[in-house]
């Protein structure tokens, strides 16, 4: 399902990058039964998720800077990117 999380980004002209972090594992990635949703789109969300449906998944960040800062975000991202590595 599609809720519209990068659709503000997009409209604010602000850049934005992704960065590859690990894989969902349905092993660790288990539901929290006592997890309390902030609201009812949380709740939804939360909902939606199935740990077999999105086990060895990509999982990621995603950074947003202010517009005309692209470079700084790539830079940024880089250093995270090393970081995730070491």
């Amino acid at each position: 399902k599609y809720y519209g999380y990068t659709t503000v980004i997009n409209l604010l002209d602000w850049p934005a990058v992704t960065i590859p972090v690990t894989f969902a594992d349905k092993e660790k990635d288990i539901m929290n039964m006592q997890y309390k949703s902030m609201n009812d789109f949380d709740a939804k969300i939360y909902e939606d998720y199935d740990p077999d449906i999105y086990d060895g998944a990509p999982v990621g960040i995603q950074l947003v800077g202010k517009r005309l800062q692209e470079e700084y975000l790539l830079g940024l991202a880089e250093q995270i990117g090393k970081a995730l590595v070491a």
